[in-house]
């Protein structure tokens, strides 16, 4: 039976030294060596370190059964967010916390935490998993062999959504190397693809969208199939590969014109818009991104990526009114509802280009203080590029031409990084 990261936690919490918890009971080596569980202490030796730590003999003693408990509680819970169900995965994991309410064990503790983080996450309360995320963090040390795929997969979707695209990236492979059983790893494969898509590195992507969609045919996961067909057409597009990757949306569109999904055809239009914007080809991606923002509007999803994008073909295209008025609505609904932080970030960037304030200290302040430092932090490479282009160009306008060549040769050093 193993106490040591409960003393540990214990002592830790009131502020005890080891020599302190020791003192009169055992030597401090020998107390190192309970705490990372190589010894196992006698009795007598556990009845006075749990007087010393104010709690009851046998709150050490029932640790391996409580566990054993929870894990399978875990199992449950695990299940239901795999499908998806949030109330019903709410509903469990607030039964396990009632259940272990006042358990002190550090690896309860973590556990409660990382699905609460988990929990957060399916409910999209952004600050709330972020809360979760750094308690968890604190508590990586009692991190045991049961959880520890949880934890990096969590972690990673954490870092995916609202963190930083590398440490995502990291906590998947992670997650891909502990998992033993390789026909379960679908989703963590797809997960991957969705990183390597989002750092620009397509062939990656596509490797791992193959490998996702093997498994999904295999288990007949047909919307999973969907995704993964999705995600292929996007990096054909990235790699420009247009006809190949319209094509497969219009077969994705031709095959489940039955189904009425709207949330499935608000993407596939949205995606075909970015094909024919990539292509220059203003007035087809207009149309398609407007048969996109209507479906989003009317069903409630989230829209502000579209209206990003819809809002930057009509600056482009030169019809500055209806710039504006998109760049309002996607301005308003994000105020009331935000969501998706990096494209609020972005429509608030183009308000300054479509009112001619790009050469403002204004400008340059969100760009150098707020664009920047949020897609460096995120590791979006793609978005980074694309902004200290922005920055280049205002330096060049300031005549300010060493500031312009430096942030030029940056872009060179991320440009190298991205292919490598």
């Amino acid at each position: 039976m193993k106490y040591g990261s409960k003393i540990k936690f214990l002592r830790k919490n009131l502020n005890l030294s080891q020599k302190q918890l020791a003192n009169g009971i055992c030597s401090v080596s020998y107390l190192s060596k309970i705490e990372k569980d190589t010894t196992i202490p006698s009795t007598e030796i556990i009845e006075l370190l749990c007087k010393r730590l104010n709690i009851p003999n046998d709150q050490l003693k029932s640790r391996d059964s409580l566990l054993m408990n929870l894990y399978l509680d875990l199992d449950e819970l695990g299940g239901l967010i795999n499908t998806g169900d949030a109330v019903k995965s709410i509903n469990k994991y607030n039964l396990i916390v009632n259940k272990y309410l006042n358990d002190t064990d550090p690896e309860v503790l973590l556990i409660i935490n990382l699905f609460g983080l988990r929990t957060a996450i399916l409910q999209g309360y952004k600050e709330k998993a972020k809360e979760y995320y750094f308690i968890v963090l604190n508590l990586k040390e009692y991190l045991s062999t049961p959880i520890r795929t949880y934890y990096f997969k969590f972690c990673g979707l954490y870092n995916y959504l609202y963190g930083c695209l590398s440490e995502a990236l990291k906590n998947y492979k992670k997650a891909e190397n502990l998992i033993c059983k390789k026909n379960t790893l679908e989703d963590v494969y797809y997960q991957l693809s969705l990183i390597y898509h989002k750092i620009n590195q397509p062939f990656m992507s596509i490797d791992y969208i193959k490998k996702a969609e093997e498994l999904y045919v295999k288990k007949m996961d047909y919307k999973s199939c969907i995704d993964c067909n999705l995600l292929l057409a996007i990096n054909y597009r990235k790699l420009g590969e247009y006809g190949m990757s319209r094509k497969i949306y219009e077969s994705i569109l031709e095959t489940n014109l039955e189904d009425d999904n709207k949330k499935l055809f608000a993407s596939i239009y949205h995606n075909i818009g970015l094909t024919f914007s990539s292509e220059t080809q203003s007035s087809k991606a207009i149309d398609y991104f407007l048969k996109s923002v209507d479906i989003k509007l009317s069903e409630g999803y989230e829209v502000i990526n579209t209206i990003y994008l819809l809002t930057k073909e009509y600056w482009l295209n030169s019809n500055k009114n209806n710039a504006l008025n998109w760049l309002t609505r996607g301005i308003d609904i994000y105020n009331k509802k935000p969501h998706d932080e990096s494209y609020y970030i972005k429509l608030c960037f183009l308000e300054y280009i479509i009112n001619n304030k790009d050469e403002t200290d204004q400008y340059y302040n969100y760009l150098t203080k707020t664009v920047i430092p949020y897609f460096d932090s995120r590791n979006d490479l793609v978005s980074l590029i694309e902004f200290l282009h922005y920055l280049a160009k205002y330096f060049k306008k300031k005549k300010m031409y060493k500031s312009a060549y430096q942030t030029l040769e940056r872009i060179i050093s991320l440009q190298e990084f991205k292919i490598h």
